[in-house]
């Protein structure tokens, strides 16, 4: 696979863990269950750094992406 798809399906990865972030906030919040602000801080902090190492694992070789999230490109293009 070439490193442009694994960038696309990076970015693709990333966006989807952004939007479930921020919708289990969204949904603690219309639930009642307050969550401070630094906790959310503290957690995106963690999601990103877990991203951050994750991806940078999949470019040295180290690793590769879930199948389920190489459908976007990855069908089409191989």
């Amino acid at each position: 696979m070439s490193l442009a798809v694994m960038v696309i399906n990076f970015l693709i990865l990333l966006l989807i863990l952004g939007l479930l972030f921020y919708a289990v906030i969204w949904v603690l919040g219309i639930l009642g269950i307050p969550v401070p602000p630094k906790v959310m801080q503290i957690l995106g902090a963690i999601i990103f750094l877990v991203v951050l190492l994750w991806f940078l694992k999949v470019m040295l070789g180290g690793g590769h992406f879930p199948s389920i999230l190489m459908l976007p490109l990855g069908a089409w293009m191989s």
